[in-house]
């Protein structure tokens, strides 16, 4: 087994024992961490999310932050981040 399967099992293996809330908080932390190293993801990410934002609201569909993040840059960037974590 390759180092990388094995350092995958053990990740594995220790969320699996780590209390949901705390793992969520974990994961929590490391999609603000992606978000914050990785500004051409979060940038491809805005652009994905503001096409797929407007078609919904032009359509009618969505759900009102959905909807909100087709025109309002704040609540785009709330989706964007949301989808890093």
């Amino acid at each position: 087994m390759t180092t990388r399967g094995r350092i995958l099992l053990a990740a594995s293996w220790i969320a699996c024992r780590i209390p949901e809330r705390s793992l969520f908080r974990l994961a929590g932390l490391a999609g603000d961490w992606w978000y914050r190293l990785k500004p051409g993801r979060a940038a491809q990410a805005r652009r994905n999310l503001q096409r797929v934002c407007t078609a919904l609201a032009e359509s009618g569909r969505g759900s009102p932050a959905v909807r909100a993040a087709a025109t309002d840059p704040v609540a785009l960037e709330r989706l964007v981040r949301s989808a890093f974590r």
